[in-house]
């Protein structure tokens, strides 16, 4: 393990973006100067933590940096590992980057006592580090005497604490947690939005169902991201063991680059774990009368959907605008015969008029919806089950499902590469296979996804959408009009100006 500046100076820019979280951003100068940081180097800084999925950035004269994630989601240990690596002092007991060593005489070996020691030294690291919150270090008081407890995590990056205590409290050193010895690791990327069903329910379920399976506990390591991010994040070495992604093409991505070498596809419906359509959420009441597309595109109406560039689920909503437009091209042909560049151009139209409209194009799905939720627009563009709990639980919202809309399934796949290496790959075809079945299919249920499996009863409001399919207009194989219309909203994300 190595601290370096780079590790300081980052844990001390989030110091001051711990303060500002879930109000306003923070310019880089602001941080720099706070701090006493060279600005080029905070700068490299901020990038690696945004692309590994903590921050955000908006462009302009009011943009900067945020916090995606809540300073309790947030370790040091994770903060160390993506600035400067793994935590273990030698390569061959990393958990994360395992190193074979080349010139070690105990390599071919049984055993190492090096290894041993050294495996003991990064456990006591990790103890430490993985578990001391962001929100716990910013607010930390010098002096102050905390009870030193262990904790339970249900993953890397979100740790609660748990009953047991240390036998020694005085204890200058945390004692490594007494851990029952069949304890597997299992880490998941998922894109932000089912991020509820995981926690609350699909995750507890599967640890149940293995521990009554096989005897062995289960210690699930999520991260939640936008699923671009996610599949970046992959290739850029984050080892997950299973990928829960908002589109086919970022799955693709991970295949191409050698880390998925099975056919996910063969999996029970092509490998999908869960859908949803594109929907219109508006205000209550509907002030706006928006009924669909053209409503949306009318001028004077504020729209919301992330960036295409960086958010799967920008990704359906271009192209349910675009297939939209398609249709309703069709239907004022009046069933004569339409030329496909003559239909095309409507589309294209379509889009690029909603796109006008759109006030600001978040990274993610949830973070659109949070803008929403803040008074920000007249109409969102987003998954429908983003929606549904919230109209549930009370929220001033309303919920169109247009005629004309898309139907989205959602992949999941083992990443072999790391899941052989992490020799758990046993349990990621557990996991993925359980995301399958009729448990975790009932939960995506429960919170707003349409069912897979037509045994499932649905309990929303709106019936079966009926427009553009997935199959007319799949997200990872776009032809020519839909490859046009996703670079007119990319490069329109990147010019949007934030408020």
């Amino acid at each position: 393990m190595k601290f370096s500046k780079k590790s300081e100076y980052g844990l001390r820019a989030l110091l001051e973006l711990c303060e500002t979280y879930g109000g306003r951003v923070l310019q880089r100068h602001e941080i720099a100067e706070r701090q006493n940081i060279p600005v080029e180097f905070l700068e490299q800084i901020l990038l690696a933590l945004k692309r590994a999925g903590l921050l955000a950035s908006r462009r302009g004269v009011r943009g900067g940096y945020s916090l995606i994630k809540s300073p309790e989601e947030i370790t040091l240990g994770q903060v160390i590992r993506i600035l400067d690596g793994p935590l273990a002092p030698i390569s061959c007991v990393s958990k994360t980057a395992y190193q074979k060593c080349a010139d070690c005489p105990y390599a071919a070996k049984p055993s190492c006592p090096l290894q041993q020691a050294m495996g003991e030294v990064r456990d006591a690291i990790a103890n430490i580090l993985d578990h001391y919150t962001l929100s716990r270090f910013a607010h930390s008081q010098i002096g102050a005497k905390e009870p030193r407890t262990y904790y339970d995590s249900s993953d890397a990056y979100h740790f609660k604490p748990c009953s047991r205590r240390l036998v020694d409290p005085g204890a200058s050193w945390p004692l490594a947690p007494v851990q029952a010895a069949e304890t597997r690791d299992l880490i998941l990327a998922a894109y932000s939005v089912p991020k509820e069903a995981y926690e609350r329910h699909i995750i507890p379920a599967f640890q149940r169902h293995w521990k009554q399976k096989t005897g062995q506990d289960v210690r699930v390591r999520s991260s939640y991201g936008a699923s671009g991010a996610q599949a970046r994040a992959i290739l850029g070495g984050f080892d997950a063991d299973v990928a829960v992604l908002s589109v086919e093409g970022d799955v693709d991505q991970i295949v191409k680059a050698g880390l998925i070498t099975h056919d996910w596809r063969k999996a029970p419906h092509g490998g999908m774990i869960s859908a949803s359509v594109v929907a219109l959420g508006v205000r209550k009441g509907n002030p706006k009368g928006i009924k669909g597309w053209d409503d949306a595109a009318r001028p004077g109406v504020e729209v919301l959907y992330p960036n295409p560039k960086t958010s799967g689920g920008a990704m359906w909503d271009v192209i349910a605008i675009y297939g939209a437009g398609l249709k309703l091209a069709e239907q004022r042909a009046g069933g004569k015969p339409l030329a496909p560049d003559a239909a095309a151009s409507q589309a294209v139209d379509l889009l690029t008029r909603v796109q006008r409209n759109v006030k600001v194009m978040d990274k993610s799905g949830r973070e659109s919806v949070t803008t929403f939720e803040r008074g920000v627009g007249d109409v969102i563009v987003t998954y429908e089950n983003e929606l549904l709990p919230r109209v549930k639980s009370g929220r001033p919202y309303e919920i169109i499902v247009p005629a004309e809309t898309v139907w989205i399934e959602n992949p999941a796949a083992v990443v072999d590469t790391y899941a052989d290496r992490h020799k758990a790959r046993d349990l990621a075809d557990a996991f993925v296979a359980f995301l399958h079945g009729p448990e975790a299919q009932a939960a995506f249920v429960e919170l707003g996804f349409r069912p897979l499996d037509k045994q499932c009863r649905y309990p929303g409001r709106h019936a079966p959408a009926t427009g553009s399919t997935l199959h007319d207009c799949r997200a990872r194989r776009l032809g020519s009009g839909e490859q046009q219309a996703v670079r007119r909203a990319r490069v329109s994300g990147r010019r949007s100006s934030k408020t």
